[in-house]
């Protein structure tokens, strides 16, 4: 081959091997990102201290870490769990009443064509309920999605005790906090009678165990998305709600009615994962195929290079020597 053939040759071997090494930095990349998405940062002062975030096991079953050494410890956490039913629909003739002590009905949060985030919590707890809270908080105040707006918000207190009271004053606190316009009217605190609290529970697979030496309740955290109809769309287990993964699970209970198509089709390379609550890249196999499809081009344009060069370089005239 000519001179001409092998700077071509090097230079096609060069492009095809640059799309492998940006494959292997781009997934990586991803996978960190996927990691460790940060927070907004909150109020310290309503930040409580809390344990290792669970995830889902088994069933798949997220079982919590707040559960104090006893001698039922077993008994609790056979009853503290969090356990994911998937495309249940929840009952929405349950009545409750709202932080201004008005009677209403769940339906009354649903069919406006937003998606629905629930959270189940008692008010007067004193550590995982607040890190709940706290970590929808943190998240509600990172996102770009207008509570109230683009979805609506509901935390739900379990134990039928509790009254509007209690709810409207931890309603205030977070409020404040997220310092957010309209998050007053999208972020819904409501308690209920008994029939109703345990009906919504038993529909969202959460349950929960009264701890004797504490005089408090053994049970897990993690929020729950519920299609604009009140169908169990996804679950994010734990004290922290990574704005990605709750963006794309707004999304997926949405069914396409929120987001822009920037978003739509990044949600493409992102698949959600049943057994942690967790979204996570698909990107690595779409970024493998892209590579092979690059190498495959550059490799054909190689071969369509090198057979031109050969074939121009056999048409030059060949010098005849002088004749004396």
């Amino acid at each position: 081959m000519s001179k001409r053939s092998n700077i071509l040759a090097l230079l096609a071997l060069a492009f095809m091997v640059m799309p492998a090494v940006l494959c292997s930095q781009e997934a990586d990349t991803a996978s960190a990102a996927a990691a460790s998405t940060p927070h907004a940062a909150a109020n310290p002062a309503t930040i409580v201290p809390h344990g290792p975030k669970p995830s889902f096991e088994g069933d798949p079953v997220m079982r919590s870490p707040y559960i104090p050494s006893d001698p039922k410890d077993r008994e609790y956490r056979a009853n503290a769990t969090f356990q994911q039913r998937l495309d249940t629909q929840v009952p929405l003739d349950l009545v409750f009443r709202d932080s201004e002590g008005k009677t209403v009905q769940l339906a009354d949060y649903f069919n406006q064509g937003k998606p629905v985030v629930l959270s189940l919590v008692y008010y007067r707890c004193p550590g995982i309920c607040n890190a709940v809270m706290n970590g929808q908080m943190m998240t509600y105040k990172a996102l770009d999605l207008e509570l109230g707006k683009d979805f609506e918000a509901l935390t739900v207190s379990f134990l039928h005790e509790e009254t509007h009271a209690t709810a409207a004053a931890k309603k205030q606190t977070y409020i404040d906090v997220l310092d957010k316009p309209g998050a007053d009217k999208g972020w819904h605190f409501l308690v209920g009678e008994q029939s109703s609290t345990e009906a919504l529970c038993d529909a969202a697979g959460f349950s929960y165990t009264f701890v004797e030496t504490s005089g408090e309740y053994a049970h897990s955290g993690g929020i729950l998305f519920l299609t604009p109809e009140g169908r169990i769309s996804r679950y994010i287990p734990g004290l922290e709600y990574p704005v990605k993964d709750t963006r794309l699970a707004l999304m997926d209970a949405s069914e396409g009615r929120i987001g822009s198509l920037v978003d739509k089709i990044f949600a493409l390379c992102f698949t959600y994962d049943p057994q942690t609550g967790m979204y996570g890249p698909i990107i690595n196999r779409s970024l493998l195929v892209g590579c092979l499809l690059a190498i495959a081009c550059l490799g054909g344009l190689l071969f369509y290079l090198i057979r031109y060069d050969m074939k121009h370089h056999q048409k030059e005239p060949v010098p005849q020597p002088e004749m004396a």
